[in-house]
């Protein structure tokens, strides 16, 4: 309607013209169109009375000018050649879109149309039906189409709006796309699948098609339009393909009050897709605020914009979090045990409770999960000839009573582990300790006597293993004891446990998680008695003035993994809360600190700790400090 619009041309950039676009512009002047279009939409040059004929670079664009509604007797094509014709035949109108190709557009249809033609014949010559134009069926609200012709490959824009009686169960196998509004209104559209070559959903194509019984769109899909599929609400699990790279506004969205909610999802859709990237695409399309798309397992991070549902109680694995801008809704308990981690910067739903679990060194708590706030019961568990000195735990974990047996703290954002401390009795410091073994048991100092557990001894020990069911194989000796190399490769998928034993008793233990990487001999033999212990001992006091104990390791050097280590190590008038453990290698005459030993004393008064260094073990309370 712009009358004083007087263009003369449009750019070669220009791709698409749409519908009704300079309709009564009667002082438009174009004379051209440029190759670059691809599209003319319906009645886009209509009433335009300044313009007498146009001339196109080839037949494609003049199909397309005739498509729109243009008088194909004002058309020439630059270069020569006609201007594919329309015609009428059997009570539908047709436009020939490739001479060539011999292909054929229907542009108008009856309203009591039963069947579509799948050719027709025109000058002689035989067309197949290969589109169906912009609003060649539009309003046929009788129409009683069963199907449509195998060779169709695009629904054009309004093509079937507002057919309230139509009633396909499927689409034609080759059809690409589905143009603007092409379904919209067709309340008796009960579709049970799309075809698997559609490519392109266009704006509003099934918008109000109450009755849509499909449950996956397919993978060939790569672009949904705004309010695609708004008030389907027969829709109830849809699953979206791995190549969609757009998704329009509202594209599964309800209506309210006669519009499209943009940023809710159908009541009672649930919607799914194996692609991170188009999960990202449906969280943002729904502005965060709908229920979710992907389960969460716990086993990842959810980063923005993602959106994960909880559908069930998850354990937490490793270190997670939840970005800030990522979304975890859903219902459900998330469990953070000890050893893993969840950062929650992001956003959690009303019903996602995360709980984070207790760990109890030396006793036991009321339950094993909390949430934030809540309050923790432990309790301690006294050994025989022991007793109970206190609580320690980490900062932010405040005891009711550190002193107390039972006691209380609240817990935190985050897992927590805390330990018993327990003292040795003076009857215990001054004779024989509970090991049995007394302090002038000297083991050998060298191999003269060793334990050599090669290939056929480790196939023993796994033989062991698998008849008790353990996921480890054990072997113990008071002999300074070898793993050879070749032995290490047959314990895959189980750990390996090494103890050295006085009287039957441990003395030290080590547990290698990952045996079946190691690839030389490992000496995995330990003690904390004896003459080397003693001269390790009277070695670091001379230069150090720390309380120190040691445990003697075998092997020197590194281990080539982090080993648990459990040592009957008497720590009697130490601040067990503030030991630092370092490892001495005395051909070199260094020593170095184990910076993470996450150490730990149970309730039997064995020391835990973790480390990838051998040699003697030198555990001081407090940083060592020179004499």
């Amino acid at each position: 309607g712009c009358t004083n619009l007087a263009l003369q041309s449009l750019p070669d950039s220009i791709t698409a013209i749409g519908s009704g676009a300079f309709s009564g512009c009667t002082s438009l002047a174009l004379q051209s169109l440029p190759d670059s279009i691809t599209a003319i939409g319906d009645q886009a040059f209509s009433g335009c009375t300044g313009i007498s004929s146009f001339q196109v670079p080839n037949q494609r664009v003049a199909v397309l000018l005739v498509g729109s509604g243009w008088d194909a007797g004002k058309i020439t094509i630059l270069g020569g050649g006609t201007v594919p014709g329309r015609f009428a035949d059997g009570g539908f109108t047709y436009q020939v879109t490739d001479e060539a190709g011999l292909s054929a557009t229907i542009l108008k249809a009856p309203p009591d149309a039963v069947t579509v033609p799948d050719r027709v014949t025109y000058n002689g010559r035989s067309y197949t039906v290969t589109a169906i134009g912009d609003s060649a069926f539009f309003g046929c609200t009788s129409l009683a189409l069963q199907s449509l012709p195998d060779a169709i490959t695009a629904i054009g824009d309004w093509a079937f709006a507002s057919c309230t009686s139509l009633v396909l169960q499927s689409l034609p196998d080759s059809i690409t796309s589905i143009g603007y509004e092409a379904f919209s209104g067709c309340t008796s559209l009960a579709l049970q699948s799309l075809p698997d070559s559609l490519t392109a959903i266009g704006d509003y194509a099934f918008q109000g098609c109450t009755s849509l019984a499909f449950q996956r769109l397919p993978d060939a899909v790569t672009s949904i339009g705004y309010g695609a599929f708004n008030g389907c609400t027969g829709l109830r699990a849809l699953h979206i393909g791995p190549n969609v790279v757009s998704i329009g506004a509202g594209a599964f969205s309800p209506r309210e009050n006669g519009g499209i909610q943009h940023d809710k999802l159908l009541p009672g859709l649930t919607l799914t897709t194996d692609s991170p990237r188009v999960q990202r695409l449906l969280a943002e399309m729904l502005a965060m605020s709908a229920p979710a798309f992907m389960a969460w397992d716990g086993k990842s991070d959810i980063e923005a914009p993602s959106v994960y549902t909880l559908t069930g109680d998850v354990t937490v694995s490793g270190k997670r979090a939840i970005q800030a801008g990522g979304y975890l809704l859903g219902s459900g308990i998330v469990y953070v045990p000890v050893g893993a981690g969840l950062t929650v910067n992001g956003n959690l739903g009303p019903d996602v409770t995360v709980r984070y679990g207790v760990q109890v060194n030396g006793g036991d708590a009321n339950q094993p999960y909390y949430q934030a706030g809540e309050t923790v019961t432990i309790t301690a568990a006294v050994p025989a000839g022991m007793t109970f000195s206190r609580w320690s735990g980490p900062a932010g974990v405040t005891f009711a009573n550190a002193a107390a047996t039972t006691t209380t703290f609240v817990m935190s954002g985050e897992p927590v582990t805390v330990t018993a401390i327990f003292a040795y009795t003076a009857r215990d410091r001054n004779d024989s300790d509970d090991s049995g073994s007394n302090r002038t048991w000297t083991p050998p100092v060298t191999a003269a006597t060793e334990y050599i557990i090669d290939e056929a001894e480790m196939k023993k020990l796994i033989a062991a293993a698998d008849k008790n069911g353990w996921d480890f194989a054990r072997a113990s000796s008071a002999l300074p004891t070898t793993v050879k190399a070749g032995a290490w490769k047959l314990l895959t998928g189980k750990k390996f446990v090494a103890r050295t034993t006085i009287d039957k008793i441990v003395q030290v233990q080590l547990t290698f998680p990952e045996p079946s990487r190691l690839t030389a001999d490992r000496k995995v033999s330990g003690y904390v008695k004896g003459s080397i212990v003693d001269s390790r001992r009277a070695f670091f006091e001379k230069w150090f003035s720390n309380k120190l104990r040691i445990v003697h390791l075998s092997h020197t050097g590194s281990f080539g993994q982090a080993v648990e280590i459990a040592a009957k190590v008497d720590l009697t008038d130490m601040d067990t809360d503030n030991l630092y453990f370092y490892s001495y290698d005395k051909s070199a005459n260094s020593y170095k600190r184990i910076e993470k030993p996450a150490y730990w004393i149970d309730k039997n008064g064995y020391l835990h700790f973790t480390t990838g260094l051998a040699g003697d073990i030198i555990v001081s309370e407090g940083p060592l400090k020179k004499r």
